[in-house]
C-alpha cells in the first residue's frame, strides 16, 4: 500500500473516531498524522477539537496556534474561531473578543463570532450591546435556532422577558427537538407575572427534546451503603455549589457513598472542596447521552439527583433514560422538570403546597421548614451599624439580577419610595453598568414621579466587596415575581431583613420559605398593599431593625437553614422516603 493511501486511510480512521466521540483514541491518531504531515494545518484544527472535547483546553490552544502557521486560507476563520472559544473557556475574555472582532471585520455575519461577542457583552453587563449586534441580522438567521435562542436571551437580559418567551415559543413550534429553547422557556416563565399563561402554552407545545433511548430498568441488587449520584454543571463558585457543600459534608456522617457527575470544565476552590466529600467525581462534559447511559448504570446508583433542572449546563437527557433506581430533581430548579424520567422533586411545603401537587410530573418529597441549607460565605465581614443611624432616612436595596425587575416590581418599589419619606433605593448588579438598562428602570420610576436622585445604580464587584455593600442598606426589597434565594440568604446573614411578596408559584415563594424557616414571617406580604405597609411602618420601628441585626446570625445558625446537622438529617430522611415509595 502506498504512503498516500496509508495516510488517507489513517485520516479516515481518525475522523471516524472523532465522529464516534472516541476522543482519546482520536488524539493519538491525529498526533501520528501530524508527525507525518507537519504542514497539514487541517489536522491541527481537528486535533484541537478532540482536545476541547476532552476538556484539555490549554493543550488545544497550543495545537491551534501551531496550526495557524500552516492552515489553508479557507480554514483561517474557523481556526481563529476555535482559538477564541478556547480563550472563552479559559476566561481570557479580552483575547477572545479581539479574535471575534477580527473575524467579524471580514465576515460581519459569522454566527460563531456573533455568538461569542453576545456572550462577552452579557458577561460584562452590557445586554443592550448584545441585542444591538443581533437585531440587524434577524432576517438573515430566521431559520437558525442557535441564533434565535441567543436573540431571545439577549431580549431577556434587556428585561424584555415576555418578548423573549414569545420568541422561544416560536422556536419550540418550529424546532420541537431544540433542548435549549424548551429549557429556557420553562426557566424564563418564572420571571414574569404571566407565569401561568406561559407555562400552559409551553406544555401545550407537547415538545419532547429529551427522548428515551434506552428504557431498561436497573436490575442489579441494592448497595449495602446508600449510593447517591449528583449531576450538575455548577460544582463551583455558584449558588448550587454553595448550597450543596454543607449537605455533602453532612452526609459523610451517614452510611452513604457520593458520586458527582460534573457537566462543566470549570474548577475552583469550591470545586476542590466538593470533590473532597465525594467517593467518585466524574467529568461528563461533551459526552453523549448514549455514552453515559451504560457507564452510569455500571455505577449501580440507588438515587440520582439532578441539580440543574432547566438551568444552564443541565443533562436532563440522561434522566430521560433510567440510570438509577430512583431519580429526583433538587436545588437548581424549583418547578416540575416535565421530564418523565424524574420520579421526585425534593422541595418544601411553602414552595410547593400539597394542594398543588397535580401540577407536577414528579411526586413531591418534602424537606421540613425550607429546602435550602445555607453555607455562610467565609469572606463575609462582620455586621456593621444600621445605616439609618447616620443617614437619618431608610435605605432600601436589591442586589438581584435585573432580569427579575418586572414592571410590576418596579411599580411597587416606586410606591414604596413615595410612601417612605426621604428613602433611597440602592440597586446592584453587573448589568447596571449598561446605560440603557439604567434608562429603562428610571423611566418606570419617572412614571410614578419618583425623582431619579433617590435611586442609585452599582455594577458588579468582587464578592467580598459585594457582601460589604449590604452594610449600606437598612432593608432589602425582594424582586417580584421571581424572589431571591442566594441573595436573600446573603442579605439576612449580613443583618439586613427583606420585604417579600408571597406569590402564586414556587419561584415567587423562595424568600417566603427562607423567612418562615427563621420565624421571621412578619416580613412576608400577601398583597401589594401589605408590601407597602411593611415598608411604610419602618421609620417608626428603628429599634426593631437594630435588634434584627444583633440576633439574625444566631437564628440562622440554630435553624435548619444554617445548621447542616439538622438539615442533613432532613435530607437523608427524604432520600429514604423516595426509596421506600419506589419499593426499594
Amino acid at each position: 500500500m502506498s504512503n498516500k493511501i496509508k495516510s488517507s486511510t489513517s485520516l479516515f480512521n481518525a475522523r471516524n473516531l472523532l465522529i464516534e466521540k472516541k476522543f482519546n483514541e482520536a488524539v493519538v491518531a491525529y498526533q501520528r498524522l501530524i508527525e507525518a504531515q507537519p504542514k497539514n494545518g487541517e489536522l491541527y484544527l481537528e486535533l484541537s477539537s478532540c482536545l476541547i472535547s476532552l476538556g484539555q483546553i490549554d493543550e488545544a490552544v497550543v495545537v491551534i496556534k501551531n496550526g495557524l502557521q500552516s492552515i489553508p486560507k479557507n480554514l483561517e476563520s474557523a481556526c481563529r474561531l476555535q482559538l477564541a472559544q478556547c480563550y472563552l473557556s479559559q476566561h481570557r475574555f479580552d483575547e477572545a473578543a479581539s479574535l471575534y472582532e477580527e473575524i467579524l471585520r471580514s465576515n460581519p455575519s459569522d454566527l460563531g463570532a456573533i455568538s461569542g461577542m453576545v456572550f462577552i457583552h452579557l458577561k460584562d453587563g452590557y445586554p443592550s450591546k448584545a441585542l444591538s449586534i443581533m437585531e440587524p441580522l434577524k432576517s438573515m438567521y430566521v431559520d437558525h435556532p442557535l441564533f434565535l435562542v441567543n436573540y431571545s436571551l439577549s431580549q431577556f437580559e434587556c428585561m424584555n422577558v415576555n418578548n423573549a418567551l414569545e420568541c422561544l415559543l416560536e422556536i419550540i413550534e418550529r424546532f420541537p427537538d431544540n433542548k435549549e429553547a424548551f429549557s429556557n422557556a420553562l426557566l424564563l416563565a418564572n420571571y414574569t407575572v404571566r407565569h401561568d399563561e406561559f407555562l400552559d402554552r409551553i406544555k401545550k407545545k407537547n415538545s419532547n427534546p429529551f427522548p428515551v433511548l434506552d428504557s431498561n430498568l436497573i436490575k442489579t441488587p441494592r448497595n449495602k451503603k446508600l449510593r447517591i449520584g449528583f449531576v450538575s454543571g455548577d460544582f463551583c463558585l455558584h449558588p448550587v455549589g454553595y448550597f450543596l457543600l454543607s449537605i455533602l459534608k453532612g452526609l459523610k456522617d451517614y452510611e452513604v457513598e457520593i458520586y458527582a457527575y460534573s457537566n462543566s470544565s470549570r474548577v475552583d476552590f469550591l470545586t476542590t472542596q466538593i470533590q473532597s466529600y465525594c467517593d467518585k467525581y466524574i467529568q461528563i462534559l461533551n459526552f453523549s447521552v448514549e455514552q453515559l447511559i451504560s457507564s452510569m448504570r455500571s455505577d449501580n446508583l440507588d438515587i440520582m439527583i439532578d441539580l440543574a433542572g432547566h438551568t444552564a449546563g443541565n443533562r436532563l437527557d440522561i434522566f430521560a433514560n433510567r440510570v438509577a433506581r430512583v431519580q429526583a430533581s433538587y436545588l437548581g430548579f424549583m418547578e416540575s422538570t416535565l421530564n418523565p424520567g424524574i420520579d421526585y422533586l425534593i422541595t418544601d411545603e411553602i414552595h410547593a403546597p400539597k394542594e398543588e401537587s397535580a401540577q407536577y410530573s414528579e411526586q413531591l418529597v418534602y424537606i421540613p421548614k425550607c429546602r435550602f441549607n445555607f453555607t455562610p460565605p467565609i469572606q463575609a465581614p462582620s455586621i456593621e451599624a444600621l445605616p439609618f443611624s447616620s443617614n437619618g432616612y431608610i435605605t432600601f436595596g436589591c442586589f438581584s439580577n435585573v432580569t427579575k425587575f418586572s414592571n410590576d416590581c418596579l411599580d411597587l418599589w416606586a410606591k414604596v419610595l413615595l410612601n417612605v419619606p426621604d428613602s433611597r433605593l440602592k440597586l446592584r448588579h453587573k448589568s447596571l453598568v449598561d446605560p440603557n438598562i439604567q434608562g429603562e428602570i428610571l423611566k418606570r420610576f419617572k412614571m410614578h414621579a419618583v425623582p431619579p436622585g433617590r435611586i442609585e445604580f452599582y455594577g458588579g464587584h468582587k464578592y467580598d466587596t459585594y457582601l460589604k455593600a449590604y452594610s449600606e442598606v437598612d432593608v432589602m426589597l425582594d424582586s417580584i415575581p421571581f424572589s431571591g434565594a442566594t441573595t436573600s440568604c446573603e442579605s439576612l446573614w449580613m443583618g439586613v431583613p427583606i420585604i417579600t411578596m408571597h406569590g402564586n408559584f414556587p419561584a415567587a415563594r423562595q424568600t417566603s420559605s427562607i423567612l418562615s424557616a427563621l420565624g421571621e414571617s412578619e416580613w412576608i406580604a400577601h398583597s401589594a398593599d401589605d408590601y407597602i405597609q411593611i415598608a411604610k411602618d419602618l421609620p417608626k420601628q428603628i429599634e426593631r431593625l437594630y435588634k434584627f441585626r444583633l440576633s439574625i446570625r444566631e437564628k440562622i445558625n440554630k435553624s435548619a437553614l444554617g445548621n447542616s446537622t439538622i438539615f442533613t438529617k432532613y435530607f437523608y430522611d427524604a432520600l429514604l422516603e423516595m426509596l421506600k415509595r419506589s419499593g426499594f
